[in-house]
């Protein structure tokens, strides 16, 4: 049975959305609720809240970030220049034999210089074009700029005062392509100068001085780190200014190609 036209829902799915129920209201007779759909959201002080937070975080991160960075960035493009001029050295030795039997002349000039690099380094490098300033001595007067942009300069050195021949080629790279005098005040020998210096006895490296004022190939030994950090003119610590950090370049390669905390950034 049933009646008439009745059709029941026995067994059949209907679609009903279940109202949520939220308030109830009084309408004059008894009490009625009133049926809504549930929303969720955050009042304006919870999202300024929010984002104090997020700001706070950022402003304790950051700064840590961008300094891992460009320690990343300053030690990757020092690893690749040391890796450019080695290989330009090995290329030259081959042809011109050890740094021993090279002809180092005896004036610590700026003629001296230019021969010296036309002959023994820039043939062996990729550049885009070489320096020379308006100076006339040994010392940063004449460069090259490597093919991404590096500029090297170089100047001999060894005891010109009493009369010896120079002792040593050094290859000052200028991440900043600051073309002043090595001991320029504005030069950073720990984020954008880095000395290397092949030496007559044989020797290619970083500048490094340990103890007693020497550098490692006169004393027959590299510098404990230690001497390196603490060397009270050329150490790689705060305490020296930054156009006298000449041993950072030694720290960072001896530290495995890494800048470590005790680094002064």
């Amino acid at each position: 049975g049933g009646a008439r036209g009745f059709i029941p829902l026995k067994g059949r799915k209907v679609g009903v959305e279940t109202p949520t129920y939220k308030c109830i209201t009084s309408e004059g007779v008894g009490w009625a609720f009133s049926p809504t759909k549930s929303k969720i959201a955050f009042t304006i002080a919870e999202v300024l809240i929010t984002l104090g937070i997020i700001g706070i975080v950022a402003a304790l991160t950051m700064p840590t970030l961008i300094k891992k960075h460009q320690q990343r960035v300053l030690v990757t493009r020092l690893q690749k220049n040391y890796s450019i001029v080695s290989q330009a050295l090995m290329l030259s030795v081959a042809e011109n034999g050890d740094f021993s039997e090279w002809e180092w002349g005896t004036e610590y000039t700026n003629e001296n210089v230019k021969r010296f690099a036309n002959k023994y380094f820039v043939p062996y490098v990729k550049k885009l074009k070489m320096y020379e300033g308006s100076g006339t001595n040994s010392y940063h007067n004449y460069g090259v700029y490597l093919a991404d942009g590096t500029l090297v300069t170089f100047d001999l050195d060894g005891a010109s005062a009493s009369g010896q021949s120079p002792a040593s080629f050094s290859l000052i790279f200028d991440f900043s392509n600051d073309t002043e005098g090595h001991n320029s005040r504005w030069k950073d020998y720990s984020r954008k100068n880095f000395v290397m210096r092949i030496h007559s006895r044989k020797k290619f490296s970083f500048f490094a001085w340990g103890n007693g004022n020497q550098d490692w190939i006169s004393k027959g030994q590299l510098p404990s780190r230690d001497e390196l950090i603490n060397h009270p003119q050329y150490g790689c610590n705060a305490n020296i200014p930054k156009n006298k950090r000449y041993n950072c370049g030694a720290l960072i390669q001896m530290d495995g190609w890494q800048i470590k905390d005790d680094y002064p950034w």
